[in-house]
C-alpha cells in the first residue's frame, strides 16, 4: 500500500510532480521519455487511480494512464520448506493477498514464475540456489512483500523414487519413498499438503508411510518434509465390479474369469472367489483376469473385490464318445456326442479342434447333438465347454474325409450287360462328384451328401468290380466298396409250357441265372 516505485514513460517528460488522484510526490528525472515517482502511501486505498505529470502546480499531462493499488502479498508458509540446491521442488506457497499473475522471489532470484492454484495457493518452482536459508516472499509485476518465510536449500536429500506410485482414495496404503542422502527421524511424507508421519526402514534406508484418504481420485504430488523433488501419486476411486465373463466356473478350478469393472488394480489376492482369494493378471483399471481356484461342495460364488458378480459352479463336462466319428469335409454332420455331466448348465458348446464354439443342442440322457462345421481333411479333437469356462479334456476323434467313402451298395450283384440301377451309400458326397462301378462311370440320377442313385449301362467284366464316389474321371477305389459282377442271365426253356389258370410250378432252364423273379407278362 504505496511506496512502491512507479516508472511513467512518456514524451515531453521533464522536473516535476506525479499526482497520484489529488497527491502530488516528487519526480526524478531518467530523460524526456522516463520518470521515476514513488507512489504515496496517503493515496494508496485499493483500487485503480490516475497518475499524470505535473509542473509548477499545471497538470503537463491528461493522458488517462492509472495504476491499481492492491493488498500487500505476504507469504505465511512454504510446503516444503527444503528443497535441493539444484532446484526444481515444487513449492506450494500460502499467504495474504495471492491472486492471479503473481511471481515468487527466493533471496534474490525473482522473479520466479508461480502458478495460480486458487483458495490463496500458488505454486513456484525453487530456482538452483547453493546450500542455505533465503527468504521466499511473492508478489506482482516486481513488487514483492517485505515478509516472507525461509526456504532452505540442501544437497543431502533429494526424492527419487516412490512404490507403490498409487493407492485408493480410501488410503491406507503402505508407500516407500526413496532418494538420495539420509532421512532424520521427523521426516513426513507429503501427499500435496496433506503430511503424514514416516518411518525409516533400517534394511533399506527408505522412508515407509501410510497413504491418506482423499475425496476424490487423481494425481497429486508425493514429497519429503526435509527432502528436496517430488513425484506424482495417483490416487484411484475405489474398484467396483460390474462384470465377470465367464458367469459360470468349473468346480475343479482352472477356468478363467474377465473381471470388468473401474479402478481395478491387481495385488496379491485381487479375486475373490467366494472366500477363496486369488491373483490376478491387470489388463487395465477397467478389465483384469483371474483363474478361479477348486470350488468343489460350492453351487455359486461370489467373484471380485467387492463380490459384486455371482458366478455359477458346474462340473467339468466328460466326453465319453461321438458318433458318428467321420464326416465330410463340407460339415453339416449330426454328431451325437456321449459323455458324463452334459446337462449341467444350458449354454453347452462345442469345438471341433480349434474351431468354437459350435453351438449344441441338449438331449436326455447325457447325450448333446452339435453340428459339424466345415473343415479340410484332418482328425481333430472333440470337446465341450459351458458357457465359455473353458474347454473339457476329451479324448474323442472327429475324421474329416479327404475323399468320399462308399459304404454300401444295393444290389450287392449287377448283371454283366443291361441297364441297371445302384443305391449308394456313405459320406462326404459333393455335388459334382460321379458314380463309378469298375472303372467305369455310371449315370447319376440324384445326390445327397450321404446317398446316390446311379444307372450302370454295361461296359464290365466278369468277376467282382469296385463301386466309388468321387470327381468325375477319377478312377481311385480308396473309399468304395465291391459288387458281384454276373454274366447276363439267359432263358432257354421252361417245363411245363402249358399250366392251369390257377398256377403251378415252373422250372426255368438256361444260363447265368441266379436269385431274383420270375417275370410272366407284367407279373
Amino acid at each position: 500500500l504505496g511506496s512502491a516505485l512507479v516508472r511513467l514513460h512518456g514524451m515531453g517528460l521533464r522536473e516535476g510532480s506525479c499526482v497520484f488522484g489529488e497527491t502530488a510526490v516528487a519526480t526524478r528525472v531518467v530523460s524526456g521519455a522516463l520518470v521515476v515517482c514513488e507512489a504515496p502511501a496517503a493515496a494508496a486505498s485499493l483500487g485503480r487511480t490516475t497518475v499524470e505529470l505535473a509542473v509548477g502546480g499545471s497538470m503537463l499531462s491528461s493522458s488517462g494512464v492509472s495504476v491499481a493499488f492492491v493488498e500487500e502479498w505476504s507469504a505465511t508458509s512454504a510446503s516444503p520448506d527444503r528443497g535441493s540446491s539444484s532446484g526444481g521442488t515444487i513449492v506450494s506457497v500460502r499467504g495474504h493477498g495471492l491472486s492471479e499473475g503473481g511471481a515468487c522471489a527466493v533471496g534474490t532470484v525473482a522473479p520466479v514464475l508461480g502458478r495460480w492454484m486458487g483458495s490463496g495457493e500458488m505454486q513456484c518452482v525453487s530456482p538452483a540456489r547453493a546450500e542455505g536459508v533465503s527468504l521466499l516472499s511473492v508478489g506482482v509485476e516486481h513488487q514483492y512483500g517485505l515478509s516472507g518465510v525461509a526456504f532452505e536449500h540442501a544437497g543431502e536429500a533429494l526424492v527419487s523414487g516412490v512404490e507403490p506410485a498409487e493407492a485408493a482414495t480410501a488410503g491406507g496404503a503402505l508407500v516407500e519413498v526413496t532418494g538420495s542422502g539420509s532421512w532424520s527421524a521427523g521426516a513426513e511424507c507429503l501427499f500435496g499438503a496433506a503430511a503424514v508421519p514416516a518411518t525409516v526402514e533400517s534394511a533399506t534406508g527408505a522412508l515407509a508411510c501410510l497413504a491418506p484418504s482423499m475425496s476424490a481420485a487423481g494425481f497429486t504430488t508425493v514429497s519429503v518434509s526435509e527432502a528436496a523433488g517430488s513425484l506424482e501419486f495417483l490416487y484411484r476411486a475405489a474398484a467396483v465390479v460390474r462384470s465377470a465373463m465367464p458367469r459360470v466356473v468349473y468346480a475343479g478350478g482352472g477356468t478363467v474369469v474377465h473381471v470388468g469393472g473401474s479402478g481395478l488394480v491387481v495385488p496379491a489376492e485381487a479375486c475373490a472367489f467366494g472366500g477363496s482369494g486369488v491373483s490376478a493378471h491387470g489388463v487395465s483399471s477397467a478389465v483384469v483376469l483371474c483363474e478361479s481356484p477348486s470350488l468343489e461342495g460350492e453351487s455359486m460364488v461370489l467373484v471380485g473385490p467387492d463380490a459384486g458378480v455371482v458366478a455359477t459352479v458346474v462340473s467339468l463336462p466328460v466326453v465319453e464318445s461321438v458318433d458318428p466319428a467321420h464326416g465330410p469335409q463340407s460339415g453339416g454332420t449330426a454328431i451325437s456326442v456321449y459323455g458324463q455331466s452334459l446337462l449341467a448348465h444350458s449354454e453347452l458348446s462345442c469345438a471341433f479342434g480349434s474351431v468354437w464354439p459350435v453351438q449344441a443342442q441338449q438331449l436326455r440322457g447325457e447325450v448333446a447333438i452339435c453340428l459339424s462345421p466345415a473343415a479340410g481333411p484332418s482328425v481333430v479333437e472333440v470337446r465341450v465347454e459351458f458357457a465359455s469356462a473353458g474347454l473339457a479334456p476329451s479324448t474323442s476323434l472327429f475324421s474329416y474325409a479327404s475323399t468320399a467313402t462308399v459304404e454300401s451298395v444295393v444290389p450287392s450283384v449287377v448283371g454283366l450287360s443291361g441297364s441297371q440301377e445302384l443305391e449308394v451309400a456313405g459320406w462326404g458326397f459333393g455335388a459334382g462328384d460321379a458314380c463309378f462301378v469298375g472303372g467305369v462311370t455310371a449315370t447319376r440320377l440324384s445326390w445327397q451328401a450321404s446317398s446316390m442313385r446311379c444307372v450302370l449301362s454295361g461296359g464290365l467284366s466278369l468277376g467282382f468290380a469296385g463301386v466309388h464316389v468321387g470327381a468325375r474321371g477319377a478312377l481311385e477305389e480308396a473309399g468304395s466298396s465291391i459288387v458281384s459282377v454276373l454274366e447276363a442271365a439267359e432263358v432257354r426253356m421252361v417245363m411245363p409250357r402249358t399250366i392251369a389258370s390257377t398256377g403251378a410250378p415252373v422250372y426255368v432252364f438256361g444260363t447265368g441265372l441266379r436269385e431274383g423273379s420270375c417275370v410272366f407278362g407284367e407279373t
